[in-house]
């Protein structure tokens, strides 16, 4: 912690405030940090601007970059905090010295670097970020670590990393539920359920089969439900039970049995037959919570407060 204090004070230019600041900041010192914002409330909004673009002397040391570039954002989220937007405002702003900015363009870099087929190069921009975005809060940040870390999950799953991509993905399924992103959470999720079937087809080909087997048939169940033949997608349904209960609790197939149960239960629901509705959403409900999937729980909750509503 003293090296990297070091580390601001050398930083040429730099006010003798936002030095301290930034001390305060890496040291964790909130009663020196909330004594600063108190005492020097006017001088931090004034000079604010002028600390914005961060300073040549370290532009070309990435982890002082970060370093720098945390503590204006929790400078600025302090005062947003209590009650003064500006700061805030005036990071979120076009200006190219925009930390937001800046992981914005590097994100676009790094998908360009993916569609040429260059995932090592992606996947070191998409690390850079992830290690200026650690600690910092907000809506920007909460929008663009999922597509960060999905991102790196499909640079993985392209060299065939399955264990990275899956742990990448999980991770990203895990910030959308953070921030609320319900599209996001289904198209994480799904991508999860894709990665545990190639990851299985890999190292056990018999198992990977019938995974991609049951997979195809809530898939096609989904197709028929979105068709209005919900009788059709129920035997769906049922074959891919079957294959599911066939493989004796593991806990891959396991996942998929939340959809199954979900699945029927809008079935029954929509062809009237509101016990059966409820007793499938509720086997749903209980699979999300076993394997511990809040998307579901909070999908499957709603759903059976919606069957005992009508």
């Amino acid at each position: 912690m003293a090296n990297s204090e070091r580390a601001f004070m050398t930083i040429e230019g730099a006010s003798r405030l936002h030095q301290e600041l930034c001390a305060a900041i890496e040291t964790k010192d909130v009663n020196a940090f909330d004594s600063l914002l108190r005492r020097h409330w006017a001088e931090i909004v004034a000079e604010f601007d002028s600390w914005v673009r961060v300073p040549a002397a370290i532009r070309d040391d990435q982890e002082s970059v970060s370093r720098y570039v945390q503590s204006l954002i929790a400078i600025a989220q302090a005062f947003e905090a209590l009650g003064e937007p500006a700061l805030i405002e005036r990071l979120h702003g076009p200006d190219e010295t925009n930390p937001v900015v800046r992981w914005q363009r590097a994100l676009r870099r790094a998908q360009a670097s993916t569609e040429a087929g260059e995932y090592d190069d992606s996947s070191e921009l998409l690390k850079q970020i992830l290690v200026e975005m650690e600690g910092m809060t907000g809506s920007a940040v909460a929008d663009l670590r999922p597509r960060v870390l999905g991102r790196l999950g499909f640079n993985a799953s392209h060299k065939k990393d399955y264990a990275a991509a899956l742990d990448y993905t999980k991770m990203a399924y895990e910030a959308c539920l953070s921030a609320g992103d319900e599209e996001g959470c289904v198209t994480y999720y799904e991508s999860m359920m894709s990665l545990q079937a190639i990851q299985a087809l890999h190292a056990e080909p018999e198992r990977g089969r019938h995974l991609l087997h049951a997979r195809g048939l809530i898939a096609q169940a989904q197709d028929l439900a979105d068709a209005g033949r919900y009788q059709a997608s129920k035997q769906k349904l049922s074959q891919a039970l079957s294959v599911i209960q066939s493989q004796n609790d593991d806990k891959i197939f396991r996942a998929l049995l939340p959809k199954v149960y979900g699945l029927l239960g809008f079935n029954e629901y929509k062809l009237g037959n509101a016990s059966k509705a409820r007793e499938r959403t509720s086997l749903a409900l209980k699979e999300s919570e076993t394997i511990g999937d809040a998307h579901g729980v909070r999908i499957y909750t709603a759903n059976l407060e919606a069957i005992d509503s009508r």
